[in-house]
């Protein structure tokens, strides 16, 4: 079996409905691949600035180069 890492930073506005659909069908549709995911969230945007005081943490920025 493959693992996947994936990082999902879903966003504002729609993003984070349309990403929560997304993360569904890929969870049903791996196994069929034989996939594992290894799935991490990160906030960017408007809730990343509410919670710590800029759109796109320097931590995000780091952990992304690790997907």
């Amino acid at each position: 079996m493959t693992t996947k890492k994936i990082l999902i930073t879903p966003g504002d506005g729609i993003g984070p409905e349309v990403t929560e659909q997304a993360v569904q069908i890929l969870k049903q549709v791996a196994p069929l691949f034989d996939i594992q995911l290894d799935l991490t969230e990160k906030p960017v945007g408007g809730i990343a600035y509410d919670l710590t005081g800029t759109p796109l943490p320097d931590k995000n920025i780091g952990c992304r180069k690790n997907f």
